[in-house]
């Protein structure tokens, strides 16, 4: 498609209102085709917001399957190292949905997804330091509202375990037989 004389003249800043909505209807309008000698007609452009793309980091299973996709498709064998590096690098570094609703589109973006791929590093280590965060201030509250002998046991399995902390103790391993207790003559 070729541009307009007036556009390739660098007439377009000067172009009216009325001529630039008449230039839009002209190249989004209806339009009419024969295929076949069958009228085909189609609707002019019309935007959507929904279904739109939503971008986030690839999860171990969904990954999996687009390897296993694009090998199938080129006819790859996977057992091939060079092959599989082939496949992996084919498929792009994010993964995408499809949305169909602005509620479907904040719960994606509330579990770190984004709406622009080149963001989804930062989306990912936002979602990652935010629930750290909130573990971090439940521990806090339920810190405060332990008794003492409590506290002194959660501090020392931290210490345990390098300063960090723990959401939950290590459950001790149980000193019990197995089984059910054998019955005795009474």
């Amino acid at each position: 498609m070729s541009t307009p004389g007036f556009l390739a003249d660098g007439l377009a800043g000067k172009m009216s209102q009325d001529e630039c909505d008449a230039l839009h209807f002209e190249m989004n309008g209806p339009t009419e085709l024969k295929v076949n000698g069958r009228p085909l007609k189609f609707e002019p452009y019309a935007y959507r917001p929904y279904p739109a793309a939503i971008y986030g980091v690839w999860t171990d299973d969904r990954k999996r399957q687009a390897i296993l996709d694009e090998a199938r498709a080129k006819g790859l064998d996977l057992k091939q190292p060079l092959q599989r590096e082939e496949a992996e690098s084919n498929i792009p570094k994010w993964d995408s949905r499809l949305v169909g609703s602005d509620r479907e589109r904040q719960d994606w973006l509330n579990k770190g997804w984004t709406d622009n791929p080149d963001d989804v590093d930062q989306a990912r280590d936002s979602y990652i330091a935010n629930t750290i965060a909130v573990a971090a201030a439940e521990r806090a509250h339920t810190d405060r509202r332990m008794s003492e002998p409590a506290k002194a046991e959660f501090q020392a399995a931290d210490r345990a375990n390098g300063e960090e902390h723990l959401l939950d103790l290590p459950v001790p391993p149980l000193n019990k037989p197995r089984g059910r207790p054998r019955k005795t003559a009474a």
